[in-house]
């Protein structure tokens, strides 16, 4: 974990572009892991932020709907025509 945060610090040219934080003899996940002032310091920072408004119209287009993310909170299961 820690190897990974300090690649992303390079990757980013930021040395707080990530942070650690491990709580002593405590596995990896456990019950209530997620409670704690810093998770949810964190969850409130980037769960309610302020997102742009969707527009009224959009297209999701792609070749294989497997390969594709999500936008607007809706995400493509299947092609209308295959391959088009």
């Amino acid at each position: 974990l820690l190897r990974v945060a300090r690649l992303m610090e390079q990757l980013q040219g930021n040395a707080s572009a990530v942070s650690v934080s491990e709580v002593p003899g405590k596995p990896h996940w456990w019950p209530g892991v997620v409670d704690d002032d810093e998770m949810q310091a964190f969850i409130d920072a980037h769960l309610y932020q302020e997102r742009p408004p969707t527009p009224g119209r959009f297209a999701l287009r792609g070749t294989n709907p497997a390969t594709l993310g999500s936008r607007a909170g809706l995400r493509m299961l299947q092609l209308a025509v295959p391959f088009q």
